[in-house]
């Protein structure tokens, strides 16, 4: 998908041309454009909210003026331009990403400043297993959790993990045992320190296992503590059902607020619904390792989405190890974390574990209704705004 040309339409503008038959030729709506010379070598693409406006800002500016065609007289240097129509933010930060890959080869990553996602790793058989958080998510061995936005995120969610199992939270102590000196957690009570052979590492391993299946399956462990709890409590024993209450809690925070979709990085697979061109109108995204590909858009007819539910689940089946290192795309899966993440975001999204037509069907009222919000809420002043949403370009070689 990638290899073909990343735009749909192609607008020549010839010499003494008319604006207002170039204009005529292109939608005043969300677009993704690139203005060429007459080589067809890139000048500046844009991302915009509205093409129509942002092209005849551009052409209708001279050198000298303010405005965009303060820096290079664009009607004497643009002679095609390219663009492709979008209808939500994802699309648009996806296609533009495609543009700028094909357009500036060589320094789109500069251009974008798309940033990292972070993953955390572990291996329960490792000679001194510890959970680490890491950028490449690309591993021989272990498990990777993620994606997850920020670096500081993904240290905070090790951080917690080791707080909730009591784990060693100096490596370089661990892996002396079990001939190391004990740090202040063996006082405190807060780690079982395999470190100084208090424990044997094959029994610091199993509670590192027992780690992996919690953070892996929160929820089955959370119904076991509590009916821990409830036993506790009913005996008055209040100081163990107390500290195991803490512990549920610990194990909740583990998958709430920026946590809320972590799960395995194989498992990370979701059908997105986003905005169509019209009111009634839909667009499905699949999500995966390698970030999100456009599946459809479905016009008016929501008996089409539970049509489709089936093959859905086959696009979103979890990948393995070698999937996700040949296929693993940084830049597109850092759009779609962004998008993902958001309690902003346009669209819906559903784990492919939740891809029943009664699911379906409900995100897709949902989101028109949505949408349906959204636009009659749109001025007309509103929709004539260009409304820049990226930018970038090489226009000093033509200053």
């Amino acid at each position: 998908m990638h290899s073909l040309a990343w735009y749909e339409h192609q607008v020549h503008i010839p010499q003494g041309f008319d604006l207002e038959s170039v204009l005529r030729q292109l939608p005043a709506r969300w677009g993704v454009y690139l203005m060429c010379d007459q080589d067809q070598r890139p000048v500046q693409l844009l991302a915009v909210r509205n093409l129509r406006a942002s092209v005849k800002r551009r052409l209708s500016c001279s050198v000298g003026q303010t405005g965009p065609g303060r820096r290079i007289d664009y009607r004497s240097v643009v002679h095609y331009i390219q663009y492709r129509r979008v209808d939500s933010s994802l699309e648009c930060d996806l296609v533009y990403l495609q543009a700028a890959r094909q357009a500036f080869a060589d320094s789109y990553r500069q251009l974008l400043r798309l940033r990292s996602v972070w993953f955390v790793h572990i291996d329960p058989q490792s000679s001194f297993p510890r959970w680490v958080y890491r950028e490449d998510p690309c591993v021989e061995s272990g498990l990777i959790f993620g994606p997850i936005p920020e670096k500081t995120s993904a240290q905070r969610w090790v951080e917690m993990i080791e707080d909730a199992f009591d784990l060693c939270r100096y490596h370089h102590i661990l892996v002396q045992a079990p001939h190391g000196s004990a740090c202040a957690y063996k006082d405190m009570q807060r780690c079982p320190a395999p470190c100084d052979g208090s424990v044997s590492m094959q029994q610091y391993r199993a509670l590192v296992e027992w780690s992996v299946r919690t953070v892996t399956d929160p929820e089955s462990e959370m119904m076991l503590q509590t009916s821990r709890m409830q036993k506790a409590a009913s005996e008055l024993k209040f100081e163990i059902a107390g500290r195991i209450h803490q512990f549920i809690e610990q194990l909740r925070a583990l998958r709430s607020g920026e946590f809320r979709q972590l799960r395995l990085f194989n498992d990370f697979r979701y059908v997105t619904i986003q905005p169509g061109p019209h009111k009634n109108d839909v667009k499905l995204f699949v999500i995966t390792p390698a970030g999100a590909e456009g599946l459809m858009c479905l016009r008016d007819e929501p008996n089409d989405l539970m049509i489709q539910s089936d093959s859905l689940v086959e696009v979103t089946r979890p990948w393995d190890r070698s999937e996700i290192t040949r296929r693993f795309d940084p830049q597109r899966l850092s759009i779609v974390v962004k998008h993902l993440f958001s309690r902003k975001s346009e669209g819906l999204f559903l784990h492919g574990d939740k891809l029943s037509d009664q699911e379906l069907l409900r995100a897709y009222r949902q989101l028109v209704k949505k949408h349906r919000a959204r636009s009659d809420e749109e001025s007309e002043s509103d929709s004539l705004d260009e409304k820049v949403v990226s930018e970038s370009d090489i226009l000093s070689q033509f200053s």
